[in-house]
């Protein structure tokens, strides 16, 4: 039978180097090693876990007329919320306001600005309705084209698939 040559490996240090290849992977340079093996593997399984909620968002900047919009694809609570939304309406205000409300979840700030902070209508309360309010408040050309940026955000999305990573 065959001998194989035999190796002493201190964990610690093997642990230390694969925390160390790990950081440089991720484009860290100084990480501390984390001292306990099972800590450093419950805390890799958390940051997995942390990690799936923003797999397949897309985040993009569009600029239109200097102004540059956040705009990102919605988390499953959030469409729900805003289906919620429009189910409440009647039939023509849900034809007529599905756009406004869609734009109000998808278009984070505005120049950096969150868009329910740029609502002038102190009377209004909730973020939602607030964030509403603003995107009603826009001109229907500029409306449209952000609606054609979100669609293409959310095209760009399903065409990932499960591959996709957050951008």
């Amino acid at each position: 039978m065959a001998r194989r040559p035999g190796q002493i490996v201190d964990e610690q240090k093997q642990l230390e180097k694969m925390e160390k290849m790990k950081s440089l992977a991720n484009g860290y340079r100084d990480v501390e090693p984390i001292e306990d093996a099972e800590e450093a593997v419950s805390q890799q399984k958390l940051a997995s876990l942390r990690d799936l909620v923003f797999l397949g968002r897309l985040t993009e900047k569009k600029e239109i007329g200097g102004f540059i919009f956040d705009i990102q694809s919605l988390t499953v609570a959030e469409q729900k919320s805003m289906m919620k939304r429009v189910m409440k309406a009647d039939d023509e205000e849900r034809l007529l306001g599905i756009r406004p409300i869609i734009l109000s979840y998808a278009i984070r700030a505005v120049n950096g600005v969150p868009l329910d902070e740029l609502c002038e209508d102190e009377t209004i309360t909730s973020v939602e309705d607030r964030r509403i309010s603003v995107i009603s408040g826009l001109q229907a050309s500029l409306a449209e084209k952000l609606h054609k940026a979100y669609d293409n955000l959310i095209e760009e999305a399903e065409g990932d698939g499960a591959e996709g990573v957050k951008k």
